[in-house]
């Protein structure tokens, strides 16, 4: 037996090694077909089913082995659940050994016989074809959740969507896809691209941070660039499915309890959940932006799209009609016409038995995967697909495959849908191999000593990009609690949850009782600073502090439960308190804790410093617990990274540059007015000829009247200093001289420009000013057009006009306080800079030694007393008129701050007394003019003068 494993293992690896030698083929357009014909009926219907096993190893007596080697299975989807996955050091390539190992199967190199519960069959004589290993994301949208202890950390889809970076996104998806295919997996379920829209119990939050965001724009812009960077990592080996079309951020229940219904439209779709869905399917741009390669469709229903909903309607994975409208919606419709492949979630899952049967007592997988298909999905996912009355899933996955088979010979137009369908997946995969199967049968080279590649930067990154301060305002944070100090007692509460890479395997904590206590003494501790001394540092879980409150502990925990007392001594001899949380869950004991305490106990927090890390949604507080907290921050996720932010933002050595990608009701942050214009901004206008390329506007060149010219307004940017969404509306306003109301032209934004035309057919003096609501501030730019001259373009800045931004700011209803109050990385270069104490004291010195000078040389010209006081104070006033010139910047003036302040206020006082002297010499000069003449303030007493 080990020899004949070891012939599959060698098969998997050398054959493509080999025929990677003979260099790969160009895409022949042809090749699926010439496949297609030389496929038996099984062969042909087995390529279109996806089924899962047991097991991270395939014994050669397996029946899915036995499966693979008969051509009767399409692929394979791998699942931590059904422990394809082990720990250990040797677990990277123990995985790319089982992918190998399945490839070579496809190969038909096995030498197993007959398999029990089969019918008799010659093993697969039709050609080879490889198979589609497949792996989804795990809980948190990440794989390294999924490969526990396999893959490298990677950050959460949300905390991608915090950093608003497409760039990020993007080296995000190159660092999956280098990992997928050097594991040998060509299939991925990701990225979802689902809208959290409302934030409601039991809804939106069920996907947690898989969710790139609450605004379709953006989820669809870092869901383009997510798959861009996966296929340019998996050097184009891993074809790309989204999830979960045409959208379940709205639904009000996992697929996993019940098919959810959603009461939207069909134009309401399109401009929400749909609209992701609609970027990732539309043309390429370059090779390296080419979409995804499939959608998978949900178990929903949308009541707009498919009337009034029934017990007895379908969901739309299980819809032909509703299906079809939505695939025939562009540009979806085009990329299906291109070989876009629609692809199931699991057919045995709890939402489709009970829409089967609610009582779970029946369910007849035949006829569940026949109307999946004739809905028009290519890919049927066999997951938990076990009839009651079969005696195994093996079982009732055969009698799929036969029911297909028998009628593809007796149904024409049924084997004509199948044919159809299985050349679009032929298509996809020949693409994946360079136009041939011979090319490689997509086994990671060298599996029995597969290494994974190097580790990213990019978790970090995304971790400090996105760190969100979600309540209060940066400058409470800095002025109130400031950070801790040698000395403070510092109690952490973590939301300790343990998870394992397989049912056999060790469990381990996905958030360390001692995480964030450990990263804080390591950066801040007596060996980098003594900032804080680790027997300072107290840990606990919160399930701890469930029991401290109350709570009755489960009879087997998780971790251990300290006791009542030493939490109590802990909380009571505490200067801060720190809590990492991740989201509530009513079957993880302790989940709840924070809310518990700050129901139950708020007079714990007093005189303490209370500070909490969302390191999951940053949506689970409400108001009211939010309120009674001094620092809420959002981090979006749990592994390293995410930890010493978290640290780095305890004592304020970075900071929450991030924002928040979806709503958060308990501090009245609105993701929908987050996104509108900034009405603080001044909106730049262009103007260029037509013939002149999008975004070279220029105000240089003379217009003549007749001509077509272009207007550009932009970049136009929103709350979070991020270009708006493209779609966001923008007025051109023109008005000549002569008129008393403006026309307008209409245009929408494309990456935060808009652009309009206008002919020029009249004379006169046209002024342009553009507005995006709210923002209304704009240039004014101007032509004066005249018969036979050119019209050259003159720029007036704009009269202030009031903001409403402060009144809107107090309503609480528009400007999120994230968004009102945020820090700014980079301070506008033109705020004015505060001088010192050490300025003025150079001006002082300039007045002293000036006064001093004048009233020494002026003494003797006229050596009266009152007229000597008086040139000490015009030399005061002189100076001190030149500094404050100075300190408040008035045209010309340098200003005061800074080491050459000092120098620049000594020379302007001097300047400024000098300047007061020579006008009082001035002024005394001409009045002694005539005789001696003198005022009667600067004449002599008569007894001098005797």
């Amino acid at each position: 037996m080990k020899s004949a494993v070891r012939i599959v293992l060698w098969l998997g690896v050398l054959a493509p090694l080999w025929f990677s030698a003979q260099g790969a083929a160009a895409p022949d357009a042809d090749a699926a077909q010439e496949i297609l014909e030389r496929m038996s009926p099984v062969e042909r219907v087995g390529q279109l089913f996806l089924v899962t096993f047991e097991g991270s190893e395939i014994p050669l007596d397996s029946p899915i082995l036995r499966l693979i080697e008969e051509g009767r299975v399409g692929g394979v989807v791998l699942r931590k659940a059904n422990g394809n996955f082990s720990d250990g050091e040797s677990s990277w390539s123990r995985v790319a050994e089982l992918t190998s190992s399945l490839q070579a199967a496809a190969l038909g190199a096995s030498e197993a016989g007959g398999t029990p519960g089969l019918e008799t069959a010659e093993p697969g004589s039709g050609p080879y074809i490889p198979l589609w290993v497949g792996i989804s994301p795990g809980l948190d949208g990440t794989l390294s959740s999924e490969l526990l202890g396999i893959a490298s950390e990677s950050a959460t889809p949300m905390a991608l969507g915090g950093a608003w970076d497409p760039a990020l996104a993007r080296e995000s998806g190159q660092q999956a896809g280098r990992e997928l295919a050097s594991l040998g997996i060509n299939l991925a379920f990701a990225p979802s691209v689902d809208i959290v829209e409302n934030v409601q119990p039991g809804g939106a939050e069920a996907l947690g941070v898989q969710s790139l965001g609450g605004d379709p724009f953006w989820v669809g812009r870092l869901g383009r660039a997510f798959v861009a960077g996966l296929r340019q990592g998996a050097e184009g080996r891993v074809a790309v499915v989204a999830t979960h079309f045409p959208g379940m951020g709205n639904a009000d229940r996992p697929a996993e309890e019940e098919v959810a219904t959603v009461r939207k439209s069909l134009e309401q779709l399109r401009q929400t959940e749909l609209a992701p869905f609609l970027a990732l399917a539309a043309p390429p741009t370059d090779n390296s932006d080419r979409g995804v390669d499939g959608l998978l469709v949900s178990h929903i229903r949308y009541q707009g799209l498919q009337g009034n909903i029934r017990e007895t309607t379908r969901p739309v994975s299980l819809d032909r009609d509703a299906l079809s409208q939505l695939v025939a919606i562009e540009p979806i419709a085009e990329w299906r016409a291109n070989g876009g492949l629609m692809v199931s979630e699991s057919l045995g899952a709890r939402a489709i038995r009970r829409f089967v049967d609610p009582r779970e007592q029946t369910f007849n997988g035949v006829v569940v995967a026949r109307t999946a298909f004739q809905a028009g999905l290519d890919l049927l996912l066999l997951q938990d697909f076990q009839n009651p009355e079969d005696a195994d899933e093996l079982t009732s996955i055969l009698n799929t495959l036969r029911s297909f088979a028998d009628k593809y010979e007796d149904d024409p137009v049924f084997a004509e849908q199948v044919d159809a369908a299985v050349l679009r997946l032929l298509r996809k995969k020949l693409e994946l191999y360079g136009g041939s199967f011979e090319a490689g049968i997509g086994a990671p080279a060298e599996a029995g000593e597969a290494q994974p590649p190097a580790g990213s930067e990019n978790p970090l990154a995304v971790a400090r990009r996105s760190a969100t301060l979600i309540s209060p305002s940066p400058e409470e944070v800095r002025e109130r609690l400031g950070v801790p100090e040698t000395g403070d007692r510092i109690v952490f509460f973590t939301d300790v949850r343990r998870d394992q890479a397989c049912a056999t395997c060790a469990s381990v904590p996905i958030l360390g009782t001692e995480a964030l206590a450990e990263s804080v003494n390591t950066l801040y501790g007596t060996a980098s600073g003594g900032q804080v001394r680790s027997w300072d540092l107290e840990s606990f879980t919160l399930a701890d502090l469930a029991v401290f409150l109350g709570e009755k502990p489960p009879t087997s925990p998780a971790e251990p439960i300290r006791s009542a007392d030493e939490v109590g001594r802990a909380i009571s001899g505490a200067d801060w308190l720190i809590f990492a949380v991740l989201r509530t869950t009513p079957d993880v004991f302790g989940s709840d804790a924070l809310q518990l305490m700050l129901d139950r106990r708020p007079d714990l927090l007093g005189g303490k410093r209370a500070v909490v890390f969302a390191m999951d949604v940053p949506f689970d507080l409400d108001s009211t617990d939010i309120s009674k907290i001094d620092a809420l921050y959002g981090l979006y996720g749990h592994t390293p990274a995410f930890v010493d932010t978290a640290a780095r933002l305890l004592f304020q050595e970075v900071a929450p540059t991030g924002r928040s990608p979806v709503s958060i009701p308990g501090v009245g942050y609105d993701l929908l007015s987050v996104l509108t214009p900034d009405p603080d901004q001044l909106i730049r206008i262009g103007l260029r000829s037509p013939d002149v390329p999008e975004g070279e506007a220029t105000v240089e060149p003379g217009f003549l009247s007749g001509d077509q010219i272009v207007l550009e307004a932009g970049p136009i940017l929103d709350w979070n200093g991020n270009r708006v969404p493209d779609g966001t509306p923008v007025e051109f306003m023109l008005q000549y001289q002569d008129e008393t109301i403006p026309s307008t032209v209409g245009a929408t934004t494309v990456e935060g420009m808009a652009s309009g035309n206008v002919l020029l057919d009249r004379i006169g003096v046209l002024s342009i000013q553009a507005r995006s609501e709210p923002a209304r501030a704009s240039e004014i730019v101007q032509l004066n057009v005249q018969e036979g001259a050119p019209a050259f373009v003159t720029v007036i800045a704009p009269t202030p006009v009031p903001s409403e931004t402060s009144a809107v700011a107090a309503s609480g209803s528009a400007v999120p306080p994230t968004a009102a109050e945020s820090i700014s990385a980079n301070p506008q270069a033109d705020q004015p800079q505060p001088a010192g104490l050490d300025s003025f004291l150079g001006a002082a010195l300039g007045c002293v030694g000036v006064g001093l000078a004048g009233w020494r040389l002026l003494r003797r010209r006229w050596p009266y007393p009152l007229l000597q006081a008086r040139v000490g104070l015009v030399a005061v006033i002189g100076g001190m008129a030149a500094y404050v010139y100075l300190v408040l910047q008035m045209p010309g003036s340098p200003g005061a701050a800074g080491a050459e302040g000092v120098f620049v206020s000594f020379v302007f006082a001097a300047a400024g007394a000098g300047a007061g002297l020579a006008a009082l010499w001035g002024l005394e000069a001409r009045r002694s003019v005539g005789g001696g003449q003198t005022t009667s303030a600067s004449e002599p007493p008569a007894d001098q003068e005797a």
